[in-house]
């Protein structure tokens, strides 16, 4: 159907993500839940002070990776350098680009 939503999970279809009891909805939920919630905890200065938080946007990165991690997608968070694969996009990919941040 045109237009429709594909909800095959690829990181499963293609081995990287465990089966699980988890359906690809799911976990795109648990994703953007875990990205809305860092952008508000990231708007008060006081929880991120008491949290120790001093990039909300490497926080969310991290907290996104051990919710994959904890799911079991591959590779793993200790298996990939991600800032060396930001850099590398940013380089390769937007080299002109003044929206990155260094």
């Amino acid at each position: 159907m045109p237009g429709s939503i594909n909800t095959r999970c690829n990181g499963l279809h293609d081995g990287d993500l465990p089966p699980g009891n988890m359906r690809s909805e799911q976990i795109v939920f648990a994703i953007a839940s875990t990205a809305i919630g860092s952008h508000i905890m990231s708007r008060n200065t006081h929880a991120l002070m008491l949290a120790g938080i001093d990039d909300p946007l490497q926080a969310l990165c991290d907290n996104v990776n051990i919710l994959l991690d904890g799911l079991g997608w591959k590779p793993l968070s200790s298996e990939v350098d991600y800032k060396a694969v930001d850099r590398r996009i940013k380089k390769e990919i937007f080299p002109e680009a003044t929206w990155f941040k260094n």
